[in-house]
């Protein structure tokens, strides 16, 4: 009984170091954001930008996706003419948002102009050898304009993401910076 209760316990703790942490959502917050935004937009999902074929797939005939393209109805701050948004989670890892395609959403933050691969090379693995793995770096932080980087990606997936930010607004978004229009923090955006 005393070993299962020491494993119930760590796996707990584990699984607390794995959670994300979002900021609180108040007023203050979502005023913050709302300065900090280089572009905020008030749109829906209508179909997914996966870099994998068979996700996006499966994902569109769910009607639902975490790499989305957004048709935008109405600009809150940044360029009016903005028709639409591509949104990634690709930083977001525990902290990610499922959008439901046609749900009204509020999306804030700075647009990636380029994808940078830092995925660090590795040996091939000798027959049955199990191939090191090393811990990659924390991903920088980004702003309007700059560079997001991915850490243990293939480069067609970096050259994939390049093409979309040739030819499109991408947005990183996690739960702290999408909201839904009718949700508390969704009016004090309105407000």
């Amino acid at each position: 009984m005393r070993i299962l209760l020491t494993f119930l316990l760590l796996s707990l703790d584990i699984q607390m170091a794995l959670a994300c942490e979002c900021p609180p959502t108040n007023e203050e917050t979502v005023k913050r954001n709302f300065e900090e935004a280089e572009i905020i937009v008030i749109g829906h999902a209508i179909k997914n930008v996966n870099y994998d074929v068979e996700v996006r797939n499966s994902w569109n005939k769910r009607n639902q996706g975490y790499e989305v393209l957004f048709k935008v109805d109405s600009v809150l701050k940044g360029d009016k003419n903005l028709r639409d948004v591509i949104v990634t989670q690709l930083l977001s890892g525990g902290c990610s948002r499922r959008f439901e395609f046609g749900e009204s959403m509020i999306i804030s933050g700075s647009s990636i102009s380029k994808i940078i691969n830092r995925t660090p090379k590795r040996p091939k693995p000798k027959g049955s050898e199990i191939p090191p793995t090393e811990m990659p770096p924390l991903t920088p932080e980004y702003s309007s304009g700059s560079t997001l980087f991915l850490y243990n990606s293939e480069q067609e997936e970096a050259d994939y993401w390049n093409e979309l930010a040739q030819n499109n607004k991408v947005i990183p978004s996690t739960p702290y910076n999408s909201y839904y229009v009718d949700s508390t923090a969704g009016s004090y955006f309105l407000k």
